[in-house]
């Protein structure tokens, strides 16, 4: 892993926060989210992601992923978001948004999700 002291991967190219912002969102979920995001295509098959028997917390940030990366949030429950959502779950959320946004900085956490999803 790489990381830079500004909190940026070095992984990470400009002009995808898309892309890069599910994958902060879901890689607390590990493998059985970011299975269904075909990084070098572009593509999350929605279906399936949708499909898993997630708990509530796991399938706030499932829907979080899916609305930052349609840009539509209509449906989803900011409130629960921001209310119940603990640790992990909760900063990787917030490095999300901050990652769609455009917003250069992000955590540490952030920066290792990245690097994870996008090492080859």
């Amino acid at each position: 892993m790489t990381t830079t002291t500004a909190g940026v991967s070095p992984l990470l190219p400009t002009g995808d926060s898309e892309l890069y912002s599910v994958l902060v969102a879901l890689a607390p979920l590990g493998d059985r989210a970011l299975q269904h995001v075909d990084i070098s295509r572009r593509e999350i098959d929605v279906d399936r992601l949708l499909g898993k028997g997630w708990s509530s917390g796991e399938r706030c940030l499932v829907e979080l992923a899916l609305a930052l990366w349609s840009g539509c949030t209509d449906g989803f429950d900011f409130t629960y978001f921001a209310i119940s959502l603990g640790g992990e779950f909760f900063q990787a959320g917030i490095d999300a948004i901050a990652i769609r946004r455009g917003l250069g900085n992000f955590s540490t956490d952030g920066v290792r999700a990245l690097d994870a999803a996008l090492a080859p």
